[in-house]
Parts: structure tokens; sequence; C-alpha cells
């Protein structure tokens, strides 16, 4: 489609731009085939990428897919957006990927995979380090002092804060 790889390029005289969301776009009104095809293979490159790194560290309790792309590219990940689907296998190019991985499959068949639609990930994880180091910087201070609590261990009854503020910001891809 010419008027879907004029957007791609940008204008044609001054800075090319090569905007890839002009690709996802695309993909996602059904503007163009290529376009499609171009997603849905980066879904199965990801996928595969995501299969390595769960053998790397077997994440039993769940392998967590974050960020902005990861958002934006929602329902091609989960396989809710396709355009040449296989017709038995009920799966995205995503998990088809992900499981992808001849006799260690049934290990990655354990791990489950999540979405997590929040684009804020990395606010939320330096909050909570903040939240972390305050505490820790409070006990010590607690401790030199002889104030009560100077007994437990820096790190003892460290909060937890949760990073999913709701059930809606996480997703199981099936």
């Amino acid at each position: 489609n010419q008027e879907v790889h004029r957007r791609f390029v940008g204008p044609v005289e001054g800075p090319r731009t090569f905007d890839p969301a002009v690709i996802t776009k695309a993909a996602q009104k059904g503007e163009c085939e290529l376009s499609s095809r171009a997603v849905e293979m980066w879904c199965g490159a990801y996928g595969s990428e995501a299969g390595v790194v769960a053998l790397k560290y077997m994440p039993y309790g769940g392998l967590y897919i974050t960020g902005g792309v990861t958002n934006k590219m929602r329902d091609f990940i989960t396989g809710k957006k396709l355009l040449n689907k296989k017709p038995n296998s009920g799966m995205s190019p995503f998990m088809e990927s992900f499981l992808d991985k001849g006799r260690v499959t049934p290990m990655l068949m354990r791990v489950p995979v999540f979405l997590v639609r929040g684009e804020d990930m990395g606010e939320r994880g330096v909050m909570i380090k903040a939240q972390r180091q305050f505490l820790l910087m409070e006990r010590k201070r607690a401790s030199a002092f002889g104030e009560a609590g100077a007994g437990l261990s820096p790190a003892a009854n460290l909060t937890k804060v949760a990073i999913f503020e709701a059930d809606d910001d996480v997703m199981e891809i099936a």
C-alpha cells in the first residue's frame, strides 16, 4: 500500500521519519496486508524471545510482559487481531513461538504468561525502590538512636507495595 509507505517514510522533502506506529495502525485497521504480516512476524519474534527468557529463569509464578509497545500491540500479542491465524492452533503467533522449544515445551507450558496493561511500570518500580530505601533509612536512624524497633534487622518488616493497583492492569495470555 503506497499510502502506508508514504506515511511510514515521511515527507518527500525534508527529514525522513520511518515511524513504526504507522505500520501498527495500518495493521490494526486492516488497511495493509503487508503491515499485518509484519506485525504478526514481530509478535512471533517477541514470543520466541520471551520463551527463551522463560527457559532461562523458569518463572513458574508467571512471566509478566510489560512496556508501551507491548501494551499498544496487545490485540496482536493475544491473537485477537490476526490476518493469518492458523485454523486449528487456537493460539496467537506470540504463544506459538513462545512454546515452540522442542523437548522443553512441556516445561514452558507450566509458565503462565501475563500481559501488563499499565505503561508506567518503570515509575512504579522506582516508587517502590524509593519507599524501601526510605524505610531502610528510618530503621537505621531508629537503631542509631535506640528507638523502639531497633532490634529489628534493617530489612525486617519492609512493607510490600502492590505494583498492580487493580486487576485490570494484568491479563493472562492464553
